[in-house]
This record gives C-alpha cells, sequence and structure tokens, in this order.
C-alpha cells in the first residue's frame, strides 16, 4: 500500500492529513487539506495520484484549487473512479502550481 501523508511542492504548497473516504454519496475520495505557503495567490494547484490495489496502479486521480490566498488553506477532494476497482493505496504523482 501506498500513502502519503505530507508534500511540499516547490516551496509553495503542503499537504497533509491524506486519506482515502467514502464520501456522502457513496463515491470514494482520497480527502485531506493543502496549503498555499506563499506570500501570493496561487491561480491553480494541482494535485494528481495514482490509485493501487495492491502493488497493482489501477488508475489516476486529480485535485484542482484555484484562487488559494497566502497562508490560505482548501479542502482537498479528488474523488475516485470506482469503475477499474476499489483502491486501497495511493502515490501523489504530481503538484502543479500556477501563479
Amino acid at each position: 500500500m501506498f500513502f502519503s501523508t505530507s508534500t511540499l511542492a516547490l516551496d509553495k504548497v503542503t499537504l497533509s492529513d491524506l486519506r482515502i473516504e467514502n464520501t456522502s454519496n457513496g463515491l470514494q475520495a482520497i480527502v485531506g487539506e493543502g496549503r498555499n505557503t506563499t506570500n501570493n495567490v496561487l491561480k491553480n494547484v494541482f494535485v494528481r495520484f495514482n490509485l493501487y490495489q495492491g502493488n497493482t496502479a489501477i488508475g489516476e486521480t486529480i485535485d484542482i484549487a484555484s484562487n488559494i490566498a497566502p497562508g490560505e488553506s482548501w479542502r482537498l477532494q479528488a474523488i475516485i473512479n470506482s469503475f477499474k476497482g476499489r483502491p486501497d493505496g495511493y502515490k501523489i504523482t504530481d503538484i502543479q502550481v500556477q501563479d
């Protein structure tokens, strides 16, 4: 299983408390908190994940946040498409920031 709990991207974003959780409408999502650690507004933040069952990659998902003010946090929620199966782990594959 692959789980990430905290990530630093380009000294601009931190992620914390990441976990797979069931949403109120029955879907699964990777949820957690993101934070802008800069003194500038971040126009867009893209956080990409690979999804796994054991050691097998079964899909991917993404969270997108926009217009995040300096020091501001956002609730990360990357919805999981369960047509390929329900993952038991994930790995952050990319974090891109547009400021």
